[in-house]
């Protein structure tokens, strides 16, 4: 679980350590922060896209996408680790006290809390950040019944968040976890939605989901099951022939005889004429 609940704080802090507290009404000044980490490594301040140049530093970057995906407090020591595992103290140490710098003043003076050897995103500042609203999402879509018609709508809300794999250009391992769990849950919303728009008659949208899922994993079977299956229902056995043939031809030496391979079992109970395609 990423960004989750909200933590009521009222000492904003500064560069270095804590600062006298601001009143409320300036304190909820914090611009509005859009995080985009599927398929892209950017932040928008408001309407403002921030560019590389004003970051001054990837790490400034990516401190600001730790942070975000790990909404509470983390110590400093953690945050390190996380991002100069290999470099000595002193220099780590440095290297942290400048990327705070450059992330406070490019986001906003006060959009990260540091007190007590502890940082975390001001909880009163107005972070969006795509891959936790894509795991909300998912988890609202797993909540919802089968036969549910919001179900639908909410994967493929989902689905439109997913532009490409987490923050695929940032190699500290602390991405990794998050990263697979994307993956795997993008996977999720495509065969999901596949079996939705199945089952109410619309193959057209389920084909175009088998279509991604078969290119993201052109040895899984089940996706060109489920494709054989929309193409005979829709009526078009030469689709579902064309399918049948890309899979085998695919799986090689390594497909199941025909009693045992699930797209050829699909393909038998479903065309009409499948034993002479077959033969």
């Amino acid at each position: 679980q990423w960004v989750k609940d909200r933590i009521s704080i009222s000492r904003p802090v500064g560069r270095d350590g804590p600062r006298r507290a601001q009143p409320a009404a300036e304190t909820k000044r914090l611009l509005r922060v859009y995080a985009f980490s599927l398929g892209d490594f950017r932040v928008q301040r408001e309407a403002h896209a921030i560019t590389d140049a004003e970051w001054q530093s990837v790490r400034a970057k990516e401190m600001m996408f730790y942070l975000i995906c790990h909404n509470k407090w983390v110590r400093k020591e953690t945050l390190i680790d996380a991002l100069w595992p290999e470099l000595p103290p002193g220099r780590a140490n440095s290297l942290f006290r400048t990327t705070l710098y450059r992330l406070r003043k490019v986001v906003h003076p006060e959009a990260v809390l540091f007190e007590a050897g502890r940082l975390r995103l001001n909880p009163l500042g107005r972070f969006w950040h795509d891959a936790s609203d894509f795991e909300r999402l998912m988890d609202e879509a797993a909540k919802l019944p089968n036969d549910s018609l919001d179900k639908g709508p909410v994967l493929e809300r989902a689905l439109d968040l997913y532009k490409g794999p987490f923050l695929e250009d940032v190699y500290s391992e602390w991405a990794d976890p998050i990263r697979t769990r994307c993956d795997v849950l993008y996977h999720k919303a495509l065969l999901e939605s596949v079996k939705f728009f199945l089952d109410r008659g619309n193959h057209r949208r389920a084909l175009e989901m088998c279509d991604t899922l078969i290119q993201l994993d052109d040895s899984d079977e089940e996706p060109y099951a489920l494709a054989v299956k929309c193409s005979a229902l829709a009526g078009d056995h030469e689709l579902a022939t064309r399918y049948l043939l890309r899979y085998e031809a695919k799986a090689g030496d390594t497909v199941a005889t025909p009693q045992s391979n699930m797209v050829a079992r699909t393909y038998r109970t479903l065309v009409s004429g499948s034993k002479s395609a077959l033969a």
